[in-house]
């Protein structure tokens, strides 16, 4: 089953769904590979933290945008993001969305099963078992704090 989702500011996603996967062993999943979820996307000006939910809506991820962090380098919630992708995974469309932006990282924390977008200093302050997902290097790395 196909499912066609449309979101405000033009944006686009498609996924599909499989019907033998519960809601409570979707929610076990760990993030990463919730993130492995092939999706299509069409943003065009779409803000940056809109991107980041429409990530969450399409792969059932929450994800979190540490604002303060983001100020603190220059960036904002706001920043324009326009890209077009098909049939590509939602953790490669994220690292796309971060790559003009050297300074941002997404933290994947399964204790409390939530996908922060910080920055790299941000990314420090965070504990537990994280992956950080680095656009420049484009890289996953795992850490425990």
């Amino acid at each position: 089953m196909l499912a066609r989702l449309v979101l405000p500011l033009l944006l686009v996603l498609t996924c599909s769904f499989s019907p033998g996967l519960t809601a409570e062993d979707a929610a076990k999943k760990p993030l990463a590979e919730k993130l492995k979820k092939q999706i299509d996307v069409n943003f065009q000006r779409t803000p940056l933290k809109d991107t980041f939910a429409a990530l969450g809506t399409a792969t059932g991820v929450k994800f979190a945008v540490d604002g303060d962090s983001l100020k603190l380098v220059g960036y904002t919630q706001h920043m324009p993001v326009t890209m077009q992708h098909d049939d590509r995974p939602a953790i490669d469309i994220a690292r796309l969305i971060m790559k003009p932006f050297p300074e941002l990282r997404l933290v994947l924390n399964d204790e409390t099963a939530v996908a922060t977008l910080t920055t790299r200093a941000g990314a420090m302050k965070l504990t537990g078992t994280v992956i950080t997902v680095s656009a420049d290097a484009n890289t996953e790395t795992g850490a425990s704090r």
